[in-house]
């Protein structure tokens, strides 16, 4: 089992590397501009880009701040052409994408949205000249639906 890890992580350092968005292509899945989507076109098509990610075993959390067509274009610039080592997936492997990560270059969507009042009281200890943004209610109830890795 350790040999097979050891091979797998070499394989993954040294392995050309390949966008989410050519790895799916290849399998004959592609995706229209989220400029040419309209109306309910916007969702089936996110829904459709959502489980094709996973297939590709990537998966998304912390959505439910952003409307449909928000997600579905956020999907298709940044996951999409987010690249990764081109070896074989198996069900070992998940890349994850955080829409709202606390630690990045901007965490107001994780202040707003997603931060207890415990953590938002630590942040403003660490962070006092910052002014925290209102805490908010999620406008939307997706995250529950996503596909999770098993």
């Amino acid at each position: 089992m350790i040999n097979a890890f050891l091979e797998r992580v070499l394989a993954a350092e040294t392995a050309p590397h390949i966008t989410h968005r050519e790895w799916l292509k290849r399998r004959g899945r592609q995706f229209p501009a989220p400029e040419t989507l309209h109306g309910p076109h916007v969702t089936v098509e996110l829904w459709r880009l959502v489980q094709a990610l996973a297939t590709a075993r990537v998966f998304i959390e912390r959505t439910d701040h952003l409307d449909d067509a928000g997600l579905y274009a956020r999907l298709w610039h940044e996951v999409l052409d987010a690249d990764e080592p081109d070896i074989p997936r198996t069900e070992a492997d998940a890349w994850h994408w955080n829409f709202s990560e606390a630690g990045s270059d901007d965490e107001t969507e994780w202040l707003t949205y997603y931060a207890s009042d415990d953590e938002r009281e630590e942040w403003q200890e660490m962070f006092p000249e910052l002014t925290l943004p209102e805490h908010r209610r999620l406008p939307y109830e997706r995250d529950h639906l996503l596909p999770k890795r098993k």
